[in-house]
């Protein structure tokens, strides 16, 4: 008997689903109130979201409305939410209804920040207690938003007894939330909308509910901010459903262009160099549903980073083949924008050989490159032995020059990636040292001088992938020393060609 009744509520669920009919205000505003930073992202992050809802969340265009406009004041909201509301009350008689609100801005922990015009948090959460749709989401991408949620304390919130109100914040009362240039968009928003477009159909069952997909924006939010200057954000969740067990957000089938990701490996998709969607390494659901269309896909297995292009149609499944895409280096994708990873680290070594003002000194070079999208940034040490003889024909005798050669040298250069390599160009700047001991025949010492000079100049190299984390580089640099000390003269120039094997992190 209890397995009937808990069929016929989910049979229950999943009818009103189908039939209820979805109303969605859509905020963006990127501008917030005096002396706060303006937002880059907030409103495209509204985008994505308006786009997702009415591609798989079941709202009509003519039932959606998007405030994008950062002349858009409290009052517009408002507003905004009066029509819709006399709207809902007309379809009532069709009817369930449901109402998805979303901002995207400027907040603090008691009102939300359209430029100049604060929206009252408790004005809000009120104004959406009292409205006659079954079922009522708001979902905020702000900063200390999360005090909304809160349900016990002085200052929290009164709970109204109704049913079907839901509300998702992207940070607790006292966190901020991020941004990502990377994503371009935030940390909360770029995880909610991967989990309504699939990535949160932990069940396989073809459709997303709310609770579905707040886990998921839950975990990759976490996962996302931890490296983020701003702090872990931790999205709350305040649910107040009655007669009924979820709210179903989107539905997939056959006629939706879906992606499949390869297990344990983490998928992202690009248009025009931005992240529209991402299946994490360790998500249980492999399936994005996206609109057709051409895509950039980067993939990331424990090991390794691929890329290529990928075009998916519309009613098909196009599933991403890694033998298909591109082994490619942290690095080039780090400057390509093509990763979250804001910078990657490697290590290189290999023989070098310097110029003057002694003979070519053979030797050892380290370096550590440190890779972004703005440039690279290498710190640079060497080590080099060489030795000179000379006949004195007074003497009948051999005058040795042996000399310890060190450089250490910081490089800043711009890379440019081509298809099979990598050009560079950078500028440098370190010091020099030479240990130089004269001995004759039998190999008594003469003299020992020790001198340091500073060194600057310009260096050029080729870079050749030779898998997704090794590299071979050829290169050389030119640079002007201000060694003068008895025997090593006047400032020279030093001409320095390498040959060293690398590796990404």
């Amino acid at each position: 008997m209890r397995a009937l009744l808990l069929l016929l509520m989910l049979l229950s669920t999943s009818s009103r689903a189908e039939t209820e009919r979805r109303f969605a205000l859509i905020i963006g505003h990127n501008e917030g109130a005096a002396g706060e930073a303006p937002l880059r992202f907030a409103r495209l992050d509204a985008e994505r979201v308006a786009e997702v809802l009415l591609r798989l969340g079941n709202v009509r265009a003519t039932d959606l409305v998007s405030l994008l406009d950062e002349r858009d004041t409290a009052d517009t909201v408002l507003g905004a939410l009066d029509a819709l509301e006399a709207r809902i009350v007309a379809a009532a008689a069709e009817g369930p209804t449901q109402l998805v609100v979303y901002y995207s801005g400027h907040a603090n922990q008691s009102a939300l920040h359209l430029g100049d015009s604060a929206l009252s948090l408790r004005q809000l959460d009120e104004r959406l207690q009292r409205s006659t749709a079954t079922a009522r989401v708001l979902i905020l991408d702000a900063c200390r938003s999360g005090s909304i949620t809160r349900i016990k304390g002085e200052d929290a919130f009164p709970v109204v007894a109704a049913s079907g109100y839901v509300v998702v914040t992207a940070s607790a009362a006292g966190e901020d939330a991020a941004e990502s240039d990377d994503l371009q968009g935030s940390f909360f928003t770029h995880a909610l909308v991967s989990g309504l477009a699939g990535a949160g159909d932990a069940d396989g069952d073809r459709q997303v509910t709310l609770h579905e997909a707040y886990e998921h924006a839950f975990n990759h939010t976490v996962r996302l901010s931890t490296t983020s200057r701003a702090g872990v954000q931790h999205p709350t969740f305040r649910y107040e459903l009655r007669g009924r067990k979820d709210v179903v957000m989107t539905r997939f089938d056959d006629d939706h262009a879906v992606v499949v990701a390869p297990p344990r490996a983490q998928v992202l998709l690009f248009v025009a160099g931005r992240v529209v969607a991402e299946v994490a390494i360790d998500d249980d659901a492999r399936n994005l549903v996206v609109a057709p269309g051409s895509y950039t896909v980067v993939a990331r297995t424990a090991d390794a980073l691929y890329e290529g292009e990928l075009v998916v149609e519309a009613g098909k499944t196009t599933t991403v083949s890694l033998s298909s895409l591109r082994s490619s280096a942290f690095a080039r994708l780090v400057r390509k924008g093509g990763t979250a990873q804001p910078v990657v680290v490697g290590i290189a070594a290999g023989p070098i050989l310097v110029t003057g003002p002694l003979p070519w000194t053979g030797g050892l070079q380290l370096q550590m490159p440190f890779a972004s999208s703005w440039g690279t940034v290498t710190p640079r040490a060497d080590l080099g032995w060489g030795q000179a003889t000379t006949w004195l024909s007074l003497t009948d005798d051999d005058v040795t020059q042996t000399y310890l050669s060190s450089r250490v040298t910081v490089m800043f250069s711009t890379v440019v990636d081509v298809s099979w390599a990598s050009l560079s160009f950078g500028a440098l700047a370190g010091v020099h040292s030479i240990l130089l001991t004269t001995t004759r025949t039998f190999g008594v010492p003469l003299d020992v001088n020790l001198a340091f000079g500073g060194i600057i100049g310009v260096d050029a190299a080729l870079q050749v992938p030779l898998s997704e984390r090794f590299y071979l580089e050829t290169g050389v640099d030119l640079v002007g020393s201000s060694i003068t000390q008895q025997e090593l003269t006047d400032p020279h120039l030093q001409l320095a060609p390498r040959l060293l094997l690398g590796m990404w992190f």
